[in-house]
C-alpha cells in the first residue's frame, strides 16, 4: 500500500503572514475603494493574498514583492471577478476597457503620453524597460513622462 503524507511548501504560511502584515491595510483600502462593500472587501483581500502567493511563489519566497506588483495583481483579479457593484460600473468598465484609470487629469494627455505616464506612475515600470518595450529612446520616454507630469501639475495648480 502506498503511503502519502501532506507537505506544505516550506514556510509559505510565514510568507503569507509577512505579506498580510505589510500590505493588508493598504490593499484593503484599495479593494474597498473599488467595491464599496466592507465584507466583500475583506473576502477579496483573503482571496487575493492567497492566490498571489500561489501565482508568484518564487517572488514571495525571494521577498521580491512590491506594493505596485500586489496592487496591479489585485486590480487584475478584481476586474476578472464579476463583483462590480452598480455604483462603480461606469468608472471601472471604462478603466478596464482602456487600461487607464478614470481621471480628469489624464484626459489632458495624448494617447502616447497617457500610456507612458500610466506605465511608469501606476504600474512601476522603469524608463529603460518601457523604452525597450516601446522600441523608443529612453530620453524620449523620459521627456514624455516629464511633459505629462508638468501638464498634470499645471492643471492641478501645483
Amino acid at each position: 500500500m502506498l503511503k502519502t503524507e501532506k507537505q506544505n511548501l516550506p514556510g509559505i504560511q510565514n510568507y503569507v503572514r509577512h505579506l498580510s502584515q505589510k500590505y493588508s491595510p493598504s490593499l484593503l483600502g484599495y479593494i474597498y475603494s473599488v467595491t464599496g462593500d466592507k465584507e466583500k472587501s475583506e473576502e477579496y483581500l483573503v482571496m487575493i493574498l492567497s492566490q498571489f502567493v500561489v501565482d508568484f511563489n518564487t517572488d514571495v519566497l525571494n521577498k521580491n514583492v512590491t506594493w505596485l506588483k500586489l496592487r496591479q495583481y489585485a486590480c487584475n483579479f478584481l476586474s476578472m471577478s464579476a463583483f462590480v457593484s452598480h455604483n462603480h460600473i461606469a468608472d471601472k468598465t471604462k478603466q478596464i476597457e482602456t487600461g487607464f484609470p478614470e481621471n480628469d487629469y489624464l484626459s489632458l494627455l495624448d494617447q502616447k503620453q497617457k500610456e507612458i505616464f500610466c506605465a511608469i506612475y501606476y504600474h512601476g515600470k522603469s524608463i529603460n524597460d518601457l523604452a525597450t518595450a516601446l522600441q523608443e529612446n529612453a530620453t524620449v520616454i523620459r521627456n514624455q513622462f516629464k511633459l505629462s507630469l508638468d501638464k498634470i501639475r499645471n492643471a492641478r495648480g501645483n
